[in-house]
């Protein structure tokens, strides 16, 4: 379930994108456990987005890991494209 601050679906891509970065961070199990246990960061991640504070390229470079996940964020860069 998103986060109530998701108004449209730029923030829902930016939401999602965060747990991912979350997820691959902090090595957590799945985007649940992600949210679950760093809520704070992800919510963070998810601000800082949606401000432009960071880029798609910075939010990848929190943790190096989470550019492994590359079909996945390809797909979301392309989804917010087209919004």
């Amino acid at each position: 379930m998103p986060d109530r601050d998701v108004q449209s679906i730029r923030d829902l891509i930016y939401y999602q994108y965060s747990k991912i970065i979350a997820k691959r961070a902090f090595s957590a199990s799945d985007g649940k456990s992600a949210k679950n246990e760093h809520y704070g960061f992800i919510k963070k991640t998810f601000r800082e987005l949606k401000d432009g504070i960071k880029t798609w390229s910075e939010g990848g470079q929190k943790g190096r890991e989470a550019r492994r996940d590359t079909s996945q964020i390809f797909q979301m860069k392309n989804m917010i494209s087209a919004v």
